[in-house]
């Protein structure tokens, strides 16, 4: 008696699929182009939320700021009066300006020979730390040069001695900024963070820099004008002014994208399994 034989694999009869089984075919997954344009589409949206939450908070915060420089600058020793008064136009809307008005006088010729000496010093200092210590040496340097540069704008009689135009263009650049930090972000860091939450941490913590930083940054600058005469005017506002606010926020948008993705748990290697 011969074996039964198994028919072919063609002549087997095809199975039957059940009347509710699912004959729906599996989405496919989104091209890298749909997902550029999704994730355009919501830094777009949020960069507009965000600018829009910033335009709300300058309602009030000009009036937080006012009451910071009021506490602070007669404990330093300065008869200031902050002023909320005039009104400035970004992009058809009104924004109340914060000027600090302080009188000084103009700098005599002694005020001049001590900044020029003291400069000096500073140059000398420089030169004996550059072995040890480059990165301080070059600063100084720095310092120095854009000192001598003031110095030799206000000896031809070029010098600005207005304390309130001088706290007006922190304010001004300060509010830009504070708009403009939205669209800045949504060109970067919103395009390639995935997690909205994360996007959103992260501009909130730039803006609360510079809400926060902007009353006490200008206290010291009023401070330090009328302890080192206008003559330190130039320099507070090149060195200490808008490029020390775009230092800090790149520090601060670096420590925003280095921040760890939490994940989820990666499959394990082959030789770690096998071990």
């Amino acid at each position: 008696m011969q074996p039964a034989m198994n028919p072919p694999a063609d002549a087997r009869a095809p199975e039957h699929k059940h009347l509710f089984s699912n004959n729906r075919k599996t989405r496919r997954p989104p091209t890298k182009l749909q997902l550029f344009f999704r994730r355009t589409l919501s830094a777009l949206l949020l960069a507009a939320l965000m600018t829009a939450l910033v335009a709300q908070s300058l309602n009030w915060l000009p009036d937080m700021w006012a009451a910071v420089v009021r506490f602070w600058l007669p404990r330093l020793g300065v008869g200031a009066e902050p002023l909320l008064g005039a009104h400035t136009l970004y992009a058809n809307w009104i924004v109340r300006q914060l000027a600090i008005h302080v009188p000084i006088s103009a700098p005599t010729s002694t005020n001049m020979l001590a900044h020029a000496l003291a400069t000096a010093a500073l140059f000398l200092m420089s030169l004996a730390l550059v072995r040890k210590h480059v990165a301080i040496a070059h600063l100084l340097r720095v310092f120095c040069v854009v000192h001598v540069i003031g110095l030799t704008v206000f000896a031809f009689g070029g010098g600005n001695t207005s304390v309130a135009a001088h706290t007006l263009g922190l304010y001004d650049f300060n509010i830009a900024l504070m708009l403009l930090t939205p669209s800045i972000l949504a060109v970067g860091f919103y395009l390639y963070e995935g997690s909205l939450s994360r996007r959103i941490a992260g501009s909130l913590l730039i803006l609360a820099y510079l809400a926060i930083a902007l009353p006490f940054k200008l206290v010291m600058h009023v401070w330090l004008i009328k302890l080192l005469t206008p003559l330190a005017m130039p320099t507070l506002y090149l060195l200490f002014g808008p490029a020390f606010d775009i230092f800090l926020l790149v520090c601060i948008y670096a420590y925003v994208v280095a921040w760890q993705r939490h994940s989820l748990p990666q499959p394990a290697s082959p030789a770690a399994a096998v071990s």
